[in-house]
């Protein structure tokens, strides 16, 4: 399904004149501030903490919506059919966990200082090992994330050009541009350049339906039996519509079906914390700002989602038997489909790699900030000049963009399922520790330890002594680890002697005198961040407010009621491919 791509290939030379301008002018911003007197640490890990709402959301949905909304939905769609609905729904989960913890975590962070992503836990708690903990467990994560980001622009490449460049030697040279653009420019560059990378794809999300409304007719015209688009290939078969192609894909979910995407569904109350959402969280210039993007990610999560799945029920109904990416051959089909369609292709291609870049350049600098001021500044040299810590963010992100280069285009089979349950599962980990220090006074960060270790110990025994026999775990590691790690903090919580668990009583892994020089001479504790939420003018906090709850519990609903009713009496044999029974598949990898 051979096309002249000049025109995709003019338009990625545009866009990245376009972020490598804009990654010049973020250098030279962040130069004069820091000429100016600020903080070299935070005008390069933080921006300054001045993102005005329009660039925040901007940042936040090239962010959210990365490679694998513009390319493994659509894979889904097309191989698994109805549950790949199951992505809208992580969405509004994610939007539901930012309510809850950003609005009380972002004043916390202005009154405090934060720039790094856990530097919340080491004001909170000031033990040295949960701390690491902490950071070890947002990193990983990320830099798994970072090596899947690789692999599928290998992979991508490979798809939109159909071999015409290889996917690796592409691969190579963005992860190089994206280096450049953090190295020079922080989070600033990351940020804007995002913001460019969310034009794109927002053109594509918009046109994209209606073009393919156009010329496919839409779900109706692709899914039905006698559906419009109907046809006789070369060989005598039927081709045009879903149901008489593959029936399977509209199958009613089984039970079994209903409990991995409930599985599914739960690792995404964890999104929130992961290093490069943090960040932005912390570098909003105000609550509003905050506000106004988590209603905007709400609001935009069919805009996004409903594309991928279109695209796939095209591929499922047109082009059943041709390999490759569902997101490539669709492509490809459209640009022989006229001139509009050749141009909404191009973009539809160009915004597949703006994904995957915005997504692997955030990541890449929440990895470095993490390691380089928590880990580097914060535990081994607190005494260290601002311009030594940047650099050694700067190192961190040349070494994990060179794990993630040698990881991601030299391994042929590489299985982002598996990848994906050990990011999420040990990402998840860190849920108990935020929510306890962030809500409960009398959280110990003793009894936060042990969970974290619990919790790590089960995703490794589910992983290696369940999933891989082909055991059926019902739900994914990282739920399970997470339970686990929930439970023995709660148990400990109630049931150890109080004075032990007493984190004022103890000695700090982190002496006193440091964290208030760095953070404030009161101590954190849930009472200072409700004393802190009444300063100012603020925004309401959700949880505490009837109409927030409501919303809340409206959201929860959206994502969950329906699980319950799926088809209990559905076989094995009715199960769409792509689910499995608590393992997150290939096409689970994140959003």
């Amino acid at each position: 399904m051979a096309g002249d791509r000049t025109g995709l290939y003019v338009l990625m030379g545009v866009y990245n004149v376009a972020i490598f301008s804009v990654a010049v002018y973020s250098y030279l911003s962040n130069t004069a501030q820091v000429a100016r007197g600020n903080s070299f640490v935070k005008t390069h890990f933080a921006a300054g903490k001045d993102f005005k709402a329009g660039v925040l959301f901007l940042t936040t949905f090239s962010t959210v919506f990365s490679g694998y909304t513009v390319v493994s939905v659509p894979d889904e769609a097309s191989g698994s059919g109805f549950t790949s609905v199951r992505w809208i729904g992580a969405i509004i989960l994610v939007c539901a966990s930012i309510l809850v913890v950003y609005p009380r975590l972002r004043p916390v962070s202005t009154d405090r200082g934060y720039f790094s992503p856990a530097q919340f836990i080491t004001d909170r708690f000031h033990s040295r090992m949960l701390s690491v903990l902490c950071a070890v467990t947002l990193v990983i994560p990320q830099v798994i994330y970072i090596v899947v980001q690789v692999f599928s622009l290998r992979t991508t490449v490979d798809a939109v050009t159909e071999g015409e460049i290889d996917g690796r030697y592409a691969a190579i040279i963005f992860s190089v541009l994206i280096l450049f653009y953090e190295m020079i420019g922080g989070l600033r560059s990351v940020a804007l350049t995002d913001s460019i990378q969310s034009v794109v794809m927002l053109i594509a999300f918009v046109v994209t339906p209606f073009l393919i409304l156009h010329l496919y007719g839409g779900f109706e015209g692709t899914v039905p039996e006698d559906c419009d688009q109907k046809f006789i290939d070369d060989a005598g078969n039927d081709r045009g519509c879903v149901a008489y192609e593959n029936p399977r894909l509209l199958t009613y979910p089984s039970e079994d079906s209903a409990t991995s995407m409930l599985s599914f569904l739960l690792l995404f109350i964890s999104f929130p914390l992961n290093p490069h959402m943090l960040q932005r969280c912390y570098s909003s210039n105000s609550d509003e700002g905050l506000r106004l993007t988590a209603t905007g990610l709400l609001s935009v999560c069919f805009l996004a989602m409903v594309p991928g799945i279109l695209l796939g029920m095209v591929k499922a109904a047109v082009d059943p038997d041709v390999p490759g990416s569902t997101f490539g051959v669709v492509m490809s089909r459209l640009l022989e489909e006229g001139d509009f369609a050749y141009v909404v292709a191009s973009v539809g291609m160009t915004s597949a790699i703006a994904a995957i870049m915005s997504t692997a350049d955030s990541a890449l600098i929440g990895v470095s900030n993490t390691l380089s001021v928590e880990v580097f500044k914060d535990l081994m040299s607190p005494h260290a000049e601002e311009r030594m810590v940047v650099l050694a963010g700067k190192c961190v992100s040349t070494m994990t963009i060179i794990v993630a280069l040698v990881w991601g285009t030299t391994d042929p089979n590489l299985d982002t399922g598996i990848m994906a349950n050990w990011q999420n599962g040990l990402l998840i980990q860190a849920v108990p520790t935020f929510l306890g220090g962030l809500f409960w006074e009398e959280a110990s960060s003793r009894s936060l330890i042990i969970g974290i270790l619990t919790g790590w110990t089960t995703v490794v025994l589910v992983e290696f002594g369940y999933a891989d026999k082909g055991t059926d775990t019902i739900m994914s590691s990282g739920v399970w680890g997470c339970l686990s790690n929930t439970a023995v903090f709660l148990f400990l919580q109630f049931f150890l002697d109080p004075e032990y668990l007493d984190d004022s009583k103890r000695k700090y892994d982190v002496p006193e005198a440091r964290v208030t020089k760095q953070f404030g001479e009161s101590r954190l504790t849930v009472a200072h961040i409700n004393k802190i939420m009444g300063i100012g003018v603020r925004t309401t906090e959700p949880v505490t407010q009837p109409l927030g709850q409501a919303a809340l519990l409206v959201m929860l609903i959206c994502v969950f009621l329906p699980l319950p009713f799926y088809d209990i009496s559905a076989g094995e044999a009715d199960q769409p491919a792509g689910i499995s029974h608590g393992n997150i598949t290939e096409n689970e990898a994140h959003l």
